[in-house]
């Protein structure tokens, strides 16, 4: 698919799902070529889809509740409201640490600097993840999907890193591990974060 592919294709949100769903590796050169800037992918994309695993989860921690040794763990209507705009606020603040993780390690490993391309790298790279969290309507099968789609996402964004951060082949890997790792720490701590939020939010809205 080219850089000429119609309008459409290139900008429309369904369009643009597909393509980095299907071309992992051919949906940058069109991406890279987009005028759209870090404001305007968070509020046409990122913004969006972020919700959809949010939504799907207030409902389906309502709807279908968890159930273990017989015994039924409900959810209030309160606290799924409660985790899901956490959640939704941890994934927009993660994404954007992501992105200059991502951007403030490129020198050492001979890659480009440049935010905007490293927010466009970790933002469309991250549609896999958000695509697949409509499935937490389901919370039996959210998990499962929730880590394969991750491992998609993470494909995807590797094999980005050639063309939007300009990282060569024989440093990419490497550049790719050091970037994960430091992800993985940066989500861990924004979680910790969001369920301490979590916790001191949902005793006192409940009781309202």
């Amino acid at each position: 698919m080219s850089v000429a592919e119609p309008e459409r294709v290139r900008r429309g949100l369904a369009g643009r799902v597909g393509l980095v769903l299907t071309r992992p590796t051919g949906a940058w050169e069109v991406i890279e070529a987009e005028p759209a800037g870090v404001g305007e992918i968070t509020r046409r994309y990122v913004l969006p889809l972020a919700a959809i695993p949010a939504v799907a989860g207030v409902i389906g921690a309502v709807a279908f509740p968890d159930i273990l040794w017989g015994v039924t763990f409900a959810t209030s209507l309160v606290d799924a409201l409660v985790n899901g705009a956490i959640g939704y606020v941890v994934t927009v603040v993660s994404l954007f640490l992501g992105a200059w993780l991502l951007n403030a390690l490129a020198p050492a490993f001979d890659a480009q600097r440049s935010f905007p391309r490293a927010f466009k790298l970790t933002a469309y790279s991250a549609t896999a993840v958000w695509v697949a969290g409509v499935l937490r309507l389901f919370p039996s099968v959210g998990l499962l999907a929730a880590i394969l789609a991750a491992i998609w996402s993470l494909y995807t964004l590797y094999r980005g890193l050639p063309r939007m951060m300009r990282a060569g082949e024989e440093r990419m890997l490497l550049y790719f591990a050091a970037w994960l790792a430091g992800a993985v720490l940066a989500l861990w701590l924004v979680m910790a974060a969001g369920i301490a939020l979590q916790g001191a939010l949902s005793g006192p809205l409940s009781m309202a």
